[in-house]
C-alpha cells in the first residue's frame, strides 16, 4: 500500500506532535508510578495505625482490668484495715465480745493452717524450725483473740496431729524486737 504525499513540513510537526504524546504519556506513567507509590505507603501508614488503635485498644481494657482489680483489693484492704483497727492493741482487753462469725473464721483458718504445720514437724522428724514458731503464734493466739477457746485450738491440735510442746511453745513465744 502506498502512502499518500506528504509535505516535509506536515511530517515535521506530526513527529513533533507524535514525540510530545510520547512525552506526555511517559509522564503520566511516571506520574501513574508516583501516584502508586504513595497510595501504597498511605495504605501501609493506614494498616499500621489500625493495628497501633487495636493494640491500644486491647492495652486500654488490660489496664481497665487491672485497675477494678486494684479499686477491689484497696477496698478490700480498706474494710480489712477498719477490721483491724477495731480490734484492741496487743495486751489491751477487749470490751466488746467476739461475733459468732469471728470464732467461725478464727476456727476455719486454724482448722486450715494447722495440717501445713504439722506436715513441716513431719518433714523434720518432730521439731518444728525456729522461724516457724512466730508464724504459728500468731496464727493461736490470733485465733484466741477472734474468740477461739484454748479447749477449741487444742482439739484442732489434737485432730490435725501437732505436737502438744510445739504447739505450748508457740502460744507462750514471744515475738523478737526489731
Amino acid at each position: 500500500m502506498k502512502l499518500p504525499f506528504v509535505r516535509r513540513t506536515t511530517a515535521d510537526a506530526l513527529r513533533e506532535k507524535l514525540t510530545r504524546a510520547e512525552q506526555e504519556v511517559a509522564a503520566q506513567a511516571v506520574s501513574a508510578e508516583a501516584k502508586d507509590a504513595e497510595v501504597k505507603r498511605l495504605t501501609s501508614e493506614l494498616n499500621e495505625a489500625r493495628l497501633a488503635r487495636k493494640s491500644a485498644l486491647v492495652a486500654y481494657e488490660v489496664a481497665d482490668s487491672r485497675a477494678s482489680r486494684a479499686e477491689e483489693k484497696v477496698a478490700g484492704l480498706e474494710a480489712r484495715l477498719r477490721t483491724v483497727q477495731e480490734q484492741p492493741d496487743a495486751g489491751e482487753t477487749s470490751t466488746a465480745e467476739p461475733r459468732a462469725e469471728d470464732k467461725d473464721y478464727a476456727f476455719h483458718f486454724l482448722n486450715l493452717v494447722l495440717p501445713q504445720f504439722a506436715n513441716v514437724v513431719a518433714q523434720n522428724d518432730g521439731t518444728l524450725p525456729d522461724d516457724h514458731y512466730e508464724a504459728l503464734s500468731n496464727y493461736v493466739n490470733g485465733a484466741s483473740r477472734y474468740g477461739l477457746s484454748d479447749a477449741e485450738a487444742e482439739e484442732l491440735r489434737a485432730r490435725h496431729g501437732l505436737p502438744a510442746p510445739i504447739f505450748q511453745r508457740a502460744k507462750d513465744f514471744v515475738p523478737r524486737a526489731a
